[in-house]
């Protein structure tokens, strides 16, 4: 009990300092008084964000006049403070990405995989040749040609009374909307795989191009936000 009271008495006594060089040491942890921080806006557009970075008020808290967009990846961008007089940053926007997008790497039926297609990717070349592929495949004759992991031949209704077998095309470049919309959605490489699973049939999209779609969609943002934004007065620091 005396040592606990001791202790109590110590632990309210001021610190003793001692400055040993340039620095300075206390007994004594101190706790530095920190700046208020305001929560962020959520927004779910890169525009929203542009409109504040020209019309809306940033309180001057420390570290107010040096504003930073932080692309932290294709579906977050936050807009921070410089660093106040605590050396931490205010963040004032949160931007996210919330969209829906498609099931890669796993079987759809077909009525799912050729929906998924058409809402949830950009109209190409490559896209309109596996909708024609897939939309036309016979649910009894999916056969593998060579399976190698790319090629496939399957059966699909040419005509009203014609059958011919389709090698189908792998690997095969599309552009998702994984990205915010206000900038071009990146295109990469996927690899389509048919099969039967009991009477009916599977379709699946496996990317193939290691996520460098992230690093593109990255740079897509930073250059629609240094070309929306130039020409402001203080324009934001931008890293991606």
């Amino acid at each position: 009990m005396l040592k606990e009271f001791v202790d109590r008495i110590v632990s309210l006594a001021a610190p003793n300092m001692k400055k040993v060089g340039d620095w300075e040491y206390s007994d004594k942890p101190l706790n530095i008084v920190q700046f208020p921080s305001p929560d962020p806006i959520e927004m779910n557009s890169l525009s929203g964000l542009v409109e504040y970075l020209k019309k809306g008020k940033v309180f001057d808290l420390g570290g107010a006049e040096n504003l930073i967009v932080h692309i932290k990846g294709p579906i977050r961008v936050s807009l921070y403070s410089g660093l106040n007089i605590n050396l931490n940053r205010h963040e004032y926007v949160r931007v996210s990405h919330n969209m829906p997008q498609f099931p890669f790497n796993r079987h759809l039926t077909v009525e799912e995989f050729i929906i998924g297609l058409q809402a949830k990717f950009r109209p190409t070349t490559d896209l309109a040749e596996v909708l024609k592929v897939v939309g036309n495949v016979k649910d009894e004759h999916v056969t593998t040609m060579k399976d190698d992991g790319v090629s496939q031949r399957v059966t699909v209704n040419a005509g009203a009374a014609n059958v011919e077998n389709k090698i189908v095309p792998n690997p095969i470049t599309l552009a998702p909307y994984r990205t915010f919309p206000d900038v071009d959605q990146p295109e990469s490489q996927f690899v389509l795989r048919v099969r039967s699973e009991v009477g009916n049939i599977g379709c699946a999209l496996f990317e193939a191009d290691g996520d460098q779609w992230k690093m593109e969609a990255m740079r897509n943002i930073k250059g629609w936000l240094e070309y929306e934004t130039k020409g402001m007065e203080n324009p934001p620091v931008i890293l991606a």
